[in-house]
């Protein structure tokens, strides 16, 4: 498991934090917004490539490659690669929108 979280920034590409980091950020954001929230925040669904997808997908990796280059699945390019959450993948592969 990544030590990270990326944050997609439209038009700037992927902010990446360390979980610490991004958990603070999260916890003095409730506090200046005023939330009453004891559970710990969470990082959110994990970004997966499309080997792992396919996998728990039992696609090929090329099928799942493929629709993440045309943008069939909505993705994040980390560097040269492509990373998409698993429910929206999904919901792409099962013909849904996301």
């Amino acid at each position: 498991m990544s030590d990270r979280v990326l944050i997609p920034v439209p038009g700037l590409g992927v902010l990446a934090l360390p979980v610490e980091t991004y958990r603070e950020a999260l916890r003095r954001g409730a506090e200046i917004m005023g939330v009453k929230d004891d559970k710990p925040a969470m990082a959110g669904e994990p970004y997966e490539d499309a080997e792992a997808l396919a996998r728990a997908f039992k696609v090929p990796t090329s099928q799942v490659a493929q629709k993440m280059r045309t943008g069939e699945i909505p993705n994040v390019k980390v560097g040269r690669y492509r990373r998409a959450q698993r429910s929206v993948a999904a919901a792409a592969l099962s013909g849904g929108s996301a």
